[in-house]
């Protein structure tokens, strides 16, 4: 019982920080990677990356790993609770239509455009 509420607290934490919902709003979009995110929210890298932590260890969102891309998601079975917090998110119209515009993080496409060079190696 002491565990299931100390979860509930961590997804309520989780769910208090802006830029987390804001995330949150964008993967309901789509998948995306944290260059992405980076890209669209204007944040560092490593913020981004902490705020996915949080997500992901409070279980709203998942990830998937293509190549030393990886990308999230949101976790589609989310408690009454969750859900309804996330269905108020208004995530502004122009985050949105960027994020649209970017190529569909699924296909991996980015990874090809932005392979390294022959002889170099990526790290990611």
């Amino acid at each position: 019982m002491r565990a299931a509420r100390s979860g509930v607290a961590q997804v309520f934490r989780a769910l208090g920080d802006d830029t987390r919902l804001r995330i949150l709003g964008l993967l309901g979009v789509r998948e995306a990677c944290v260059c992405e995110l980076v890209e669209l929210l204007g944040i560092s890298q490593p913020a981004v990356s902490e705020h996915l932590r949080r997500l992901r260890d409070a279980g709203l969102v998942e990830d998937e790993r293509c190549g030393v891309w990886v990308f999230y998601r949101r976790v589609p079975a989310q408690p009454a609770f969750v859900r309804a917090a996330l269905e108020v998110v208004e995530v502004p119209a122009d985050l949105v239509a960027r994020l649209r515009a970017l190529p569909p993080a699924s296909a991996c496409s980015r990874m090809d455009a932005a392979a390294p060079a022959a002889g170099v190696v990526a790290q990611g």
